[in-house]
């Protein structure tokens, strides 16, 4: 058979330089601060309108978590994994996700993830007053949930220990 045709070149511009780093381009409005996620753009738009949160809950500057522009609520970013957790993308964000003591800032000294060690999919993050931690987890009973916790204090760093014990709760969760 023939060779698939090669993919298209992409468009000029800054959105191009983006991609070929692997980064996607950041949709940006008046001053340089990025949009919120339109619902017929495709991605976080069409999964933010399965979840009910509204265009002010859910801004996603360029999806790293690394930025000061992105805004959810805990409630928000929780509705928004579990309307992942449905979608076709699933397999590629579990697997992206790292796993408590194995994986990423995961493994670092200090973290101690008693029960939910090996058995969650976790994003943990902090900035200047925030510190968080989102994902899924397996509790011993089977379920899985969908964990969101977000700390914004001047001394948010302090709960880490705090948010790695809730990861440890719902792991140990035997449905009784």
């Amino acid at each position: 058979p023939p060779a698939p045709p090669p993919p298209p070149p992409a468009p000029a511009g800054a959105g191009a330089r983006a991609r070929s780093r692997g980064r996607a381009p950041t949709a940006t409005g008046r001053g340089g601060a990025p949009r919120p996620p339109r619902a017929g753009a495709g991605g976080p738009g069409q999964v933010r309108l399965r979840t009910g949160c509204s265009e002010a809950e859910l801004v996603v500057d360029n999806g790293s978590g690394l930025s000061r522009h992105s805004r959810s609520s805990a409630r928000c970013l929780a509705a928004w994994l579990q309307a992942l957790w449905a979608s076709p993308v699933m397999p590629e964000l579990m697997s992206s996700l790292p796993v408590p003591g194995i994986d990423g800032t995961t493994r670092r000294p200090g973290r101690h993830w008693g029960a939910a060690l090996g058995r969650a999919h976790l994003k943990t993050g902090s900035l200047r007053d925030t510190a968080g931690v989102a994902g899924y987890v397996l509790a011993a009973s089977g379920r899985r949930y969908a964990l969101v916790a977000i700390v914004n204090h001047a001394q948010a760093s302090a709960a880490r220990p705090v948010l790695d014990a809730l990861v440890q709760w719902a792991a140990e969760d035997t449905g009784r």
